[in-house]
């Protein structure tokens, strides 16, 4: 049993080693400087393509040297980190200028086996999985299904919470920002104790709350409870819509949102934690499913890799217009204030619906997501969607033998705008067969892009994954 010290402890040395996967990725590849197209001396105009934005008012530059450099460093920097905390494995993913130019695995699935991480192994996404939500929200409010300022009680009239005038105000987009008034995590300690969905839910009405629309306060059921009223508004299971509209268009076959189908997968990582100074499988599985739009999903360095590319191909400046680019929008754009600067010069952070959005110390717009769990699990992505940039990483070895990689773990794919991937494949499932149906997706195929003199994309956002007792 861990007291409170050293579970502290052990929190912080998970933020470090996550925050160092997404610096290793980005610092590597940004330098102080002019903004892209800086060799002009016409200052920007108003109506210009990034007026007010990066890259016409961003200080960091990149260049494709720059973020070929950072690859090729990864290798180095992920091993570093393992070493340095002894996690047994590793999978880390790099999208660029629309392809996955980077997904590798390192270490083992379980200290109990030496079965190799690869780019296909199946790990626990935590809170990342508010993104995800996210994005299927987005796609039900892009076909109409309901907008993000629908009122819940519209669409789940069973539910309340403690004022009467929140329930009837209260709608989707107050549920994905946190600022219902419900305070941080609840009704996580009902979840601790056995307690369903359904029950949980219904027992948020006996909470107080603080002032609606003026409080943020991160939690989970209440993208819950968000996320059900989509779903019921859809006629179908959270899980299953979210296999019909975003895992299965986007190829990302080993993507759930149900715990037992990441049981199931005969690649996957077993949660790890620490007892004492040896890393050792969790002896409980985190069975995340009360919570799944929050928690529950289970996926891919691969996967995610697709969902970073179709991410990219929205948000970017040559997102086609109209449809799930402008219900994305909301999003990944600020609503409410996450994380107030604790002085005047410092920046502070905000949440959009589901996603973290700040601005990097470079200038340029970042969307981003952490999560873990107590049980072994912690995951990170961030995204540069100005520069068409963004990553992914995941680890589990003993602290000895953290030098040698996995073998054939090596994925690199070249997709020109299709989901389908190439490369090294794990052997339990075999790549998609086709390319992904972007079209029936976003109603328009994204538009392939390539590296061209002059042009400054960004890096690789980094996008990353740790199973192995990381704690956040």
């Amino acid at each position: 049993m861990l007291d409170g010290t050293a579970m502290r402890a052990k929190r912080a040395r998970a933020r470090a080693v996550a925050d160092a996967l997404v610096l290793a990725v980005t610092l590597a590849g940004c330098a102080a400087g002019g903004a892209a197209g800086s060799g002009s001396s016409k200052p920007p105009q108003p109506g210009d393509v990034g007026y007010g934005y990066p890259p016409a008012d961003a200080v960091a530059s990149v260049t494709p040297e720059r973020v070929r450099k950072a690859v090729r460093e990864l290798p180095d920097s992920v091993e570093e980190l393992m070493e340095q905390t002894g996690v047994p494995g590793v999978a880390v993913a790099v999208v660029y200028d629309g392809e996955t130019i980077y997904a590798e695995g390192f270490g083992v699935r379980s200290v109990e086996g030496d079965e190799p991480v690869d780019a296909d192994t199946v790990f626990q996404l935590a809170s990342v999985s508010k993104s995800l939500g996210a994005t299927v929200v987005a796609r039900q409010v892009a076909e109409g299904v309901v907008t993000w300022d629908t009122p819940v009680i519209e669409l789940l009239p069973e539910f309340a919470l403690s004022d009467p005038w929140v329930t009837e105000h209260l709608t989707i987009a107050d549920l994905y920002a946190h600022r219902s008034g419900l305070w941080e995590h609840a009704g996580d300690d009902l979840e601790d104790l056995g307690y369903d969905r359904a029950t949980i839910l219904e027992r948020l009405r006996q909470l107080p709350l603080a002032p609606f629309r003026s409080t943020y306060a991160y939690g989970n059921f209440d993208i819950t409870t968000g996320a059900e009223a989509v779903a019921r508004a859809a006629g179908e299971d959270w899980a299953d819509l979210s296999q019909r509209v975003l895992y299965e268009p986007l190829g990302m076959e080993s993507t759930s949102s149900r715990f037992d189908d990441y049981m199931a997968q005969e690649n996957r990582v077993d949660g790890h934690i620490l007892d004492g100074t040896e890393w050792v499988v969790t002896p409980l599985p985190r069975d995340a499913d009360p919570e799944s739009p929050a928690g529950g999903v289970s996926s891919s360095a691969a996967d995610m890799a697709a969902w970073l590319t179709a991410l990219l191909a929205l948000s970017g400046p040559d997102a086609p217009e109209g449809g799930l680019r402008d219900a994305l929008l909301p999003a990944i754009a600020a609503q409410i204030v996450s994380a107030p600067g604790g002085a005047a010069y410092a920046r502070s952070g905000f949440y959009g619906y589901g996603f973290n959005v700040s601005v990097t110390a470079g200038g340029l717009a970042n969307v981003s997501h952490s999560g873990a769990f107590y049980l072994g699990t912690g995951t990170n992505f961030s995204v540069l969607p100005a520069r068409a940039s963004a990553s992914w990483s995941s680890p589990t070895r003993p602290r000895t033998a953290l030098r040698r990689r996995s073998p054939r773990s090596s994925s690199t794919a070249r997709s020109s705008g299709s989901c389908a991937r190439t490369g090294s494949r794990s052997t339990a499932r075999p790549s998609p067969p086709a390319p992904c149906r972007w079209e029936s997706w976003w109603g328009r195929r994204p538009r392939a892009t390539r590296f061209r003199p002059g042009r400054s994309p960004s890096m690789p956002a980094a996008t990353g994954t740790a199973t192995s007792g990381m704690l956040s």
